[in-house]
């Protein structure tokens, strides 16, 4: 798909060129215009990055939400918190409570009942 305002062809962080998926904002079957002419574009890359035109601001910006893969920023975040799940998993191990109650922390639900 040609879009009038994203020009990127590739992810600005990892250079991955494959585009997996393009949107246009689309309203009653027509394509949404914003009162200055933008119209709202993303594009997504193989890497899982997103790139968004925002019309409001007259300017691509990646999004916050669908990041890169490959950055070193998004892959050390992941690894902390895969090290604080761990030790939270151990700690909830180490409570003097029931079994059932331990087993209920560790899918996530905190009922006292």
């Amino acid at each position: 798909m040609n879009f009038r305002f994203i020009k990127e062809k590739c992810c600005p962080i990892c250079a991955e060129a494959t585009i997996i998926k393009e949107e246009l904002d689309i309203f009653h079957g027509k394509v949404n215009q914003h009162c200055n002419g933008g119209q709202w574009e993303k594009r997504t890359f193989l890497c899982g990055q997103m790139i968004e035109f925002i019309p409001n601001f007259d300017r691509s910006e990646l999004s916050k939400y669908y990041v890169c893969r490959n950055n070193l920023e998004y892959m050390e975040r992941q690894n902390k918190r895969k090290v604080a799940k761990d030790e939270l998993l151990l700690y909830i191990d180490t409570l003097e409570v029931d079994d059932d109650f331990k087993s209920s922390l560790k899918d996530g639900h905190f009922y006292l009942g």
